[in-house]
């Protein structure tokens, strides 16, 4: 029986249920002799296979058990004596091992006459026959119904699974579509700012020279030397500009010696501007690795640098570049600055267009790389980033 209706009323119990609560109470108690009278009738097929069960164990534990029962078939399987009744006066008595199933009936009927007794001995063997078939049929739609359960979970769960497979699929495209809008956004406003820097600087200071020039030409021989020197030094710095505004966009030390010296030169130049004291270990192992991969590994370091000078207020940068044992890359880039609350959220970083950290990350990304963000005990923020095996294969 079910625990739930262990505190229901009895009279709220179906027929069934009343006769396993009597029968309970009944097998419960100690005793040395037990009467059941009728005990399997409001039983289903499967309990009576289990009372009978317990009747033997009883035997077993010299339990005098008074069976009073119209199912021939099961009282033949477990009784040792059969007593017929007829109004509660006895008309026989016999041992079931040496009763036959007839010999009862013909009792019962009171009637040796074939043609009485062969249609109930017949009706008595379909009647239990019928029970075991009956309980297979309860056992089969049982099983069945558990199966149209399982199948009817399983397939909840496979659409919850799709649900959040084309949820997450989603929210994938939505984020790829907003990373191209501002891909194409940031390209847009660095040519912007690249024609702006080209044609108010460099442009506006090579006019300005024209003119001095042409006002050099007009003016006392004596005085030409000093303005035609002022013009060339104001040429040498445009120039220099100029390279600045050239290496930003395609940094030439890369294509001419590699990594490990365009990063030194980078480091050299944003000390300069920036008044950061840096100190750079770069593993003299470190070799060539392959042109997309030095070019993005510079630009991840490059946003860096720029992310510490911009928002890090900071007074000292380490920057470490190693090869490991397993032939990746690790960079890391350690401030003194204010440093971040941990754990960063890029999505709320897009949100405010703090496209920095957002950018390295998915640089990072497109390398197949990992990227961690960490706040050391002493205060600032540290990027550590591993690049597996970006070396040519001549290389590893």
């Amino acid at each position: 029986m079910s625990p739930d209706l262990f505190r229901e009323r009895v009279v709220n119990l179906s027929a069934e249920q009343k006769q396993v609560v009597a029968l309970a109470r009944a097998l419960c108690r100690p005793s040395r002799l037990l009467l059941l009278d009728d005990a399997l009738e409001a039983l289903s097929f499967a309990r009576q296979e289990k009372l009978l069960g317990r009747i033997e164990q009883l035997k077993a534990q010299h339990v005098s058990v008074i069976l009073s029962s119209d199912d021939l078939e099961l009282t033949l399987s477990v009784t040792d004596r059969i007593l017929d009744l007829d109004q509660g006066h006895q008309l026989a008595l016999r041992r079931t091992a040496e009763a036959t199933p007839r010999e009862i009936v013909e009792l019962i009927v009171g009637s040796k006459q074939q043609a009485r007794s062969t249609p109930v001995i017949w009706a008595f063997e379909n009647y239990h026959r019928a029970q075991q078939q009956a309980e297979a049929l309860r056992q089969d739609q049982l099983a069945l119904r558990q199966s149209l359960e399982e199948k009817d979970s399983l397939n909840r769960e496979l659409i919850e699974r799709l649900n959040n497979q084309l949820e997450a699929l989603d929210s994938l495209n939505l984020a790829l579509q907003d990373a191209s809008r501002r891909l194409l956004s940031e390209r847009e406003a660095e040519r912007k700012a690249l024609a702006r820097e080209l044609h108010d600087q460099i442009i506006q200071d090579l006019l300005s020279y024209n003119y001095q020039l042409e006002e050099a030409e007009n003016a006392p021989l004596e005085s030409q030397p000093l303005e035609l020197a002022q013009i060339r030094q104001g040429i040498r710095q445009v120039v220099g500009s100029l390279r600045q505004v050239c290496s930003d966009l395609r940094p030439p030390t890369i294509d001419n010696h590699g990594l490990s010296a365009a990063i030194r030169s980078l480091v050299g130049q944003w000390a300069t501007r920036s008044g950061i004291a840096v100190e750079l270990d770069i593993d003299p192992e470190l070799g060539r690795l392959l042109e997309p991969i030095e070019l993005s590994v510079f630009r991840i370091i490059q946003e860096g640098l720029r992310n510490v000078q911009k928002h890090a207020s900071a007074t000292q940068v380490l920057l470490s570049l190693q090869r490991t044992d397993m032939a990746s890359l690790v960079v890391r880039l350690v401030d003194n600055g204010y440093g971040m609350a941990e754990p960063v959220n890029l999505a709320a970083l897009t949100a405010q267009k703090h496209f920095g950290l957002v950018g390295i990350s998915e640089r990072v990304s497109l390398l197949s790389g990992t990227l961690a963000v960490k706040s050391p005990p002493a205060g600032g923020l540290e990027l550590e980033i591993e690049i597996p095996s970006p070396y040519p294969s001549a290389h590893k």
